[in-house]
């Protein structure tokens, strides 16, 4: 959805919202239309439609239920509107006529570790990786050994992961960042390499 369309359905969403609520509070009479509150909407074709609702004859529970339900389909509205995107869960690998071929991030991950077994004074590592529009973006946190020269086994992890995703799927790797420290990486799940005990978050 472009942002056009997006800020009409915010700005939807918002009048069904506060229109609902309106409609019920009037109807209910606990604010009458010449409140002070209200002051800005007397003057208007709008002030005088909701001032319809305190007085109107209709009864008085379809009439708050009915605007409730409104402002609940404005809420919703803006709820589905504002919310955080979905987080990705699969890479598509290829779509064509054929149909689609996917690959969970958990099995990047999965993967990931499997380097990080290879990789010699990598002890544990936490993979998260996302889609960009110029490829895939890998980002570890990784625990070295104290003994570890921490740029060479970056660089060499790094070389690995990018080599290992592009040749093996086919994707292309936009950047792997690799963040190292010496400190265990806390709630860590452990993994069979060798020769030492690798862990994958």
């Amino acid at each position: 959805m472009n942002v056009f369309n997006r800020l009409l359905a915010l700005l939807l969403g918002l009048l069904l919202l506060l229109g609902g609520l309106l409609v019920a509070v009037l109807r209910l009479g606990l604010l009458m239309p010449n409140h002070p509150a209200l002051a800005w909407l007397t003057a208007t074709p709008l002030g005088a439609w909701l001032a319809q609702f305190a007085e109107t004859q209709f009864p008085l529970a379809p009439t708050v239920a009915i605007a409730l339900g409104v402002a609940l389909i404005g809420l919703l509205l803006l709820w589905a509107e504002l919310r955080p995107p979905r987080r990705e869960t699969q890479v598509v690998l290829r779509a064509d006529g054929l149909g689609r071929v996917t690959i969970q991030h958990s099995s990047l991950h999965h993967l990931i570790a499997y380097l990080a077994a290879q990789t010699p004074d990598i002890l544990q590592v936490q993979p998260t990786v996302a889609s960009t529009p110029q490829g895939l973006r890998v980002h570890c946190r990784t625990s070295l050994r104290p003994d570890a020269n921490l740029a060479e086994t970056a660089t060499a992890f790094q070389q690995r992961v990018k080599e290992a995703i592009e040749r093996s799927l086919g994707l292309k790797v936009a950047a792997v960042i690799v963040d190292t420290q010496f400190e265990p990486l806390a709630r860590s799940t452990a993994i069979a390499s060798a020769p030492a005990r690798r862990q994958l978050r």
